[in-house]
């Protein structure tokens, strides 16, 4: 009776242990940022933006190209984070933008990148202000902190471009006929 008491003590204690192992394995999870990198939980931060902070003769289509360094599209954070966006003109006047995030799901490349797309051409030749709000959140949970506001300008009119390219034209159409002029009158 001994021998057999002291076998169903080994069979307890190893059921035990395993399942003291089962348990214990979640607890030394860590919190990682989802990039697959191994390290722990990172501050969200704005990684690059194009049109980068202060640029001057951007584009008027409104295009706004922001990579975070964590996921910001995850389904768990993207509708939160479709309200963090806001494009103030020169008068501090509220633009109409998309906020376009792909899904982290079907092509997991873009879940850090965020593009502000205007509703309309931008006004040519005035500063935006993109203001971010620290509410923005990442998939593992942790927000931006701090309003970050990025500023660009456009560029200036496409007639002042196009005066000056139409000036250049006849100051070298009148340089040839000068020149061909000069040719003929020596030719003679």
């Amino acid at each position: 009776m001994n021998c057999q008491m002291r076998k169903i003590s080994i069979y307890l204690m190893l059921v035990a242990m395993l399942v003291l192992m089962i348990l214990g394995v979640p607890v030394f999870a860590g919190g990682g940022n989802g990039g697959g990198s191994g390290g722990g939980v990172s501050a969200l931060t704005i990684e690059t933006v194009s049109p980068s902070d202060g640029e001057a003769n951007v584009g008027v289509e409104g295009k706004i190209e922001l990579v975070f360094t964590n996921n910001v599209v995850n389904m768990s954070v993207s509708e939160n984070n479709m309200t963090c966006f806001k494009l103030l003109d020169a008068s501090n006047k509220e633009v109409a933008i998309y906020v376009i995030m792909g899904d982290d799901q079907v092509d997991p490349t873009i879940k850090n990148n965020i593009t502000i797309q205007s509703k309309a051409p931008l006004k040519e030749n005035t500063e935006y202000k993109l203001v971010i709000s620290p509410e923005l959140m990442s998939k593992n949970g942790i927000t931006l902190g701090t309003e970050t506001v990025l500023s660009f300008t456009t560029l200036k009119s496409k007639s002042n471009v196009s005066i000056y390219t139409i000036g250049m034209i006849v100051v070298i159409g009148l340089i040839s006929f000068t020149a061909f002029k000069k040719r003929k009158n020596s030719a003679k």
